[in-house]
């Protein structure tokens, strides 16, 4: 029978919110949502395959590692991994995951070695003989061998990208740790390049040749993203076809409009705010065809009245 991650998470951890706070962990719209649906999906939350392409500052680190945290500490020999893109962010998801175990500690009256025999900056490994580790992509530690359940894979699409270490070099041989049908493999991030690996997997997902289930989560599911209005809101064409397309707010709209203001281009904005998942990786790297050009034709493009081929004879068949 699965563990309640909602419960244990909401009332066993905290966590320093975006303002600095620290509070309770009570999930978020969205992160609530996505568990959700890991719960519909996946009996017992085993065998969890996941790519999922999302907008900024969603939270889906901060849930994925509170479940590998959870399994941590509730369960036995239970390996798992979590990998960031730089070491900037392998720190912050460290002391996230270590500021989990001590909130949880601190509930029960505990102390952390009382839980664990390995307590090291990247490493924890509990007397139950479940382990995890937190590491940067490229590290030498994240090898071939040995047996993992879960393994974490946080902004994949940023990971190094050379003839020697590579995200499909590393991601797939490390992979291979993981059984069939056993435990939980995510690969979160947000878009980058036309054509990489992470853009190359999602498309597989989304074609159903893949194992992995594809999730798209994009801006306005977040109920913070909204700016409350001063007077009237006049949208431009292009902001009210957003809206009527998407159900999307004229609060959201003028979150939205204003975010897009601190970016130099909108082509980097769209990447870490994108409303479909197109927009993720059309609108990065460098293209021949102007990109906005081709964001336009994709959102305006009209259905085709008639398919089919053409004869020699220029009838159409």
């Amino acid at each position: 029978m699965a563990l309640n991650y909602k419960k244990m998470i909401e009332t066993g951890f905290e966590i320093v919110d975006k303002r600095g706070i620290r509070r309770p962990f009570i999930l978020n719209e969205v992160q609530d949502m996505y568990l959700n649906q890991l719960r519909a999906d996946y009996k017992d939350m085993e065998g969890i395959r996941e790519n999922d392409l999302k907008a900024r500052q969603e939270g889906f680190s901060a849930l994925i590692d509170a479940i590998f945290t959870v399994d941590l500490l509730a369960l036995s020999n239970v390996g798992g991994q979590i990998i960031s893109h730089k070491e900037k962010e392998t720190e912050t998801l460290m002391n996230r995951v270590n500021f989990f175990v001590d909130s949880w500690c601190e509930k029960r009256g505990i102390q952390r070695e009382s839980i664990f025999k390995v307590d090291s900056r990247h490493y924890l490994e509990t007397h139950r003989g479940s382990y995890l580790f937190i590491g940067t992509a490229g590290a030498k530690t994240l090898g071939r061998g040995g047996t993992l359940q879960n393994i974490h894979w946080s902004e994949v699409a940023f990971y190094p990208n050379t003839e020697i270490l590579n995200a499909e070099k590393l991601v797939s041989a490390a992979e291979q740790q993981v059984l069939t049908g056993v435990g939980k493999i995510f690969r979160e991030s947000t878009g980058n390049m036309l054509g990489d690996y992470f853009f190359r997997e999602c498309e597989r997902s989304r074609r159903d040749e893949s194992v992995y289930k594809f999730r798209f989560f994009p801006w306005f599911l977040m109920r913070d993203y909204r700016t409350s209005l001063e007077g009237a809101f006049n949208a431009t064409p292009e902001e009210t076809a957003m809206m009527e397309k998407y159900g999307i707010e004229k609060e959201q709209m003028l979150w939205y409009r204003k975010k897009s203001m601190e970016f130099e281009t909108k082509a980097l904005f769209l990447r870490e705010y994108p409303s479909n998942p197109e927009e993720c990786f059309l609108t990065t790297g460098s293209a021949y065809f102007n990109k906005d050009a081709m964001k336009f034709y994709y959102d305006n493009v009209r259905e085709a009245q008639k398919e089919g081929q053409l004869a020699f004879d220029g009838v159409f068949m």
